[in-house]
């Protein structure tokens, strides 16, 4: 299943950015982050993808469930073996054979912050809140690599890093078409 492997080979991308951090750049305040961390980030990735793994199997997820684990957000070797059981789960459901991807399950969202027991309900699918968790993870992936310019300007992050899929595509498109158009011009 190809959303199976786009979110791995994102989540393998974050792996091996990760690998190269020192807990102190991993988990320092950054003001370029309003205060956040690479850690915050990190957790708030993998706490997203658990929330789902975790809780599919009742036919439900909440994010507003996910732990907030500190030791996820301040110790990257932690964050690395979360990350590394996350890839493990999410690989195993890419072998479909029951139909889990399309399995039905009712997303339960908290939005009044003056209302802790009003809850929203909505009906989704379990491959339609992977790709949302892929989107999610590229989405903070692009605020981790703005940590990551700040605190490792010399680590050398690839084009594609934290950037969505269609974007490129469109850069691609355009420098194609800027490059017609210069040669037209000569």
């Amino acid at each position: 299943m190809q959303v199976v492997n786009y979110l791995n080979n994102t989540l393998t991308s974050l792996y091996c950015y990760l690998q190269v951090l020192s807990p102190r750049d991993y988990s320092t305040p950054l003001p370029i982050l309003m205060g956040a961390s690479i850690g915050q980030h990190t957790r708030h990735i993998v706490e997203f993808c658990q929330c789902l793994l975790q809780q599919y199997p009742q036919k439900q997820v909440s994010y507003d469930l996910r732990q907030r684990n500190l030791h996820l957000e301040n110790d990257p070797s932690y964050a690395l073996n979360a990350i590394a059981q996350v890839c493990e789960q999410i690989a195993s459901l890419g072998d479909d054979k029951e139909n889990t991807l399309n399995s039905e399950l009712v997303l339960i969202s908290h939005f009044h912050p003056d209302n802790p027991d009003e809850f929203i309900h909505t009906p989704t699918t379990l491959i339609r809140e992977l790709v949302y968790n892929l989107e999610h993870a590229i989405h903070h992936m692009a605020i981790i690599r703005i940590g990551l310019n700040t605190i490792a300007p010399s680590l050398t992050v690839p084009d594609a890093f934290g950037i969505a899929p269609t974007t490129i595509h469109y850069q691609h498109q355009n420098r194609l078409q800027n490059n017609t158009n210069a040669n037209i011009g000569s």
